[in-house]
């Protein structure tokens, strides 16, 4: 009777020539035969101990064993919850949703909810944030990917949101109506940022990650020049930054705006320079790199 093999090791029936009416051979993964990284989905065969424990099985080692089996799946497994991908979509999408049918019932007449409108909008632009993060990240990094790429742990963000709700809800409450030209440059200023920092994932690919990496990986981790690149150093906290700084314009908001600002300026400051630390080391081509960029961050050189 022939052995059947489950995956992920079905693969390898494809790579063991057997002789004519060989009977069934167990093949024993705890003497180290078959390796199987789990980070790469890459299935390494010892061929000498296999040959050596039965001089019957000859392993074809020319043949090239694929790290995944589609380029969207050579994420670690041990690194992504699905459930809590599952979860955080589901609570995404249903951001996304409500918050469209509530602006379609005020417009339709249902409701009459017109001031806080611009919140609906707001709301939409954090949830597609979120979820482009991720999506992102699983397209042009996927060895990268996790269960918090959608960066929803981050709590400082949380905070500024609902910071931002309550100054938009005490101007509201006073009465102070939104200049709505402040408001749409806000609005082009947000989709601009939203636009530069997913083309700087795109354009990085696997050389983007959302932790600063202090080991240089020369496969992986390589000096983006072109692109976005060749005319801003950090194209992603370039656009997180005037993301943030036009969804703040698009409400109005004048304290959120001023201090977040310059509170994200400071963050990305001190970001910028430990990471540039890293990678004059990581690069030799850095410096002259950096000398003729920019960030395109108020006071981040």
């Amino acid at each position: 009777m022939e052995r059947t093999h489950t995956d992920p090791l079905v693969d390898l029936t494809h790579r063991v020539n057997r002789q004519d009416n060989l009977e069934s051979h167990e093949i024993d993964s705890a003497n180290h035969d078959i390796q199987i990284d789990s980070a790469n989905h890459d299935i390494q065969i010892d061929s000498a101990s296999l040959e050596q424990t039965d001089p019957q099985i000859h392993i074809n080692t020319n043949q090239h064993i694929p790290q995944a089996y589609t380029p969207h799946s050579q994420y670690n497994p041990y690194k992504v919850d699905l459930v809590k991908v599952v979860f955080k979509s589901v609570l995404l999408g249903s951001i996304l949703l409500i918050n469209l049918i509530i602006i379609a019932f005020n417009y339709g007449g249902f409701i009459d909810t017109p001031r806080w409108i611009p919140l609906n909008f707001y709301f939409i632009f954090l949830a597609f944030y979120h979820l482009m993060e991720f999506l992102s990240t699983a397209l042009f990094n996927n060895r990268a990917v996790d269960d918090d790429s959608f960066i929803l742990e981050d709590w400082d963000m949380h905070w500024v949101t609902v910071a931002s709700v309550v100054e938009y809800a005490i101007r509201t409450w006073l009465g102070w109506n939104v200049i709505h030209w402040i408001s749409f440059v806000g609005v082009l200023v947000a989709v601009a940022g939203q636009f530069v920092r997913t083309l700087a994932m795109y354009t990085a690919c696997e050389s983007f990650n959302h932790y600063i990496q202090r080991h240089h990986e020369a496969e992986k981790h390589r000096l983006v020049t072109h692109g976005i690149y060749a005319i801003l150093r950090h194209p992603s906290y370039f656009g997180f930054w005037w993301w943030y700084v036009g969804l703040q314009l698009y409400l109005n908001n004048v304290i959120l705006g001023i201090v977040g600002g310059y509170i994200l300026c400071r963050f990305f400051k001190k970001r910028v320079e430990f990471e540039e630390e890293l990678l004059v080391t990581f690069f030799t081509e850095y410096d002259e790199y950096r000398n003729r960029t920019r960030t395109g961050i108020p006071f981040v050189k």
